[in-house]
């Protein structure tokens, strides 16, 4: 980030976020800083939210909502979330992007707020987002010694039959999934981080 706006940019950011009151007993840049962590990775999501719903509905809402206004007030032009295909509600037979969003669980309703702030956001400001409703993403993790989500079928499978030469199914095996590689959704979000003039605000 330092690179991008320059140190002292960054540090007048960093004030301004602080600066606002917030009734969490956190300042607001520990709170967005943690919110765009989470936000760039690809596997974060139901058990935040079964293990204290409260925060983690308050850092997908309104932590992002801090974190997009302190990036506006810092001149920042484009935005990139990774949301998540879950705000379609229960992602069962053929589902695309022209589908009316009807997010269902704690975690699907959060992100679709997040979406809606980042939306507005848009629309009363300079900025433009680009949001990204993945399904299942795989790829190597950034960090194989602090991930911690090999449960997920992108890594357990691979994990298992590297580790035993089996594989073992904990459902039918019927399910058809679209699974996208983190790296063609990194794509993604870079063709619209590189290619702002051919986008529109949202």
């Amino acid at each position: 980030l330092g690179g991008l706006l320059g140190a002292d940019k960054v540090r007048a950011c960093h004030n301004y976020a602080n600066d606002r009151p917030f009734d969490t007993g956190r300042t607001p840049m520990q709170y967005t800083t943690n919110t765009l962590e989470k936000h760039w990775m690809p596997f974060t999501g139901n058990r935040d939210f079964k293990a204290d719903p409260r925060a983690a509905f308050l850092q997908s809402t309104v932590g992002v909502s801090w974190l997009i206004e302190s990036a506006v007030a810092c001149g920042v032009r484009l935005f990139a979330y990774f949301s998540t295909a879950h705000v379609y509600g229960p992602v069962t037979g053929r589902v695309s992007e022209k589908a009316e969003a009807n997010p269902l669980s704690h975690y699907a309703i959060a992100h679709y707020a997040a979406e809606q702030i980042i939306k507005r956001s848009s629309g009363e400001s300079h900025l433009k987002a680009l949001v990204l409703r993945p399904n299942t993403v795989f790829g190597i993790p950034a960090s194989i010694d602090t991930f911690d989500r090999w449960s997920l079928i992108p890594f357990s499978f691979p994990m298992e039959a590297a580790r035993a030469h089996t594989i073992t199914l904990r459902s039918s095996g019927e399910q058809r999934k679209n699974f996208i590689a983190a790296d063609d959704l990194a794509a993604y979000a870079a063709e619209f981080l590189q290619s702002d003039n051919r986008f529109e605000g949202y």
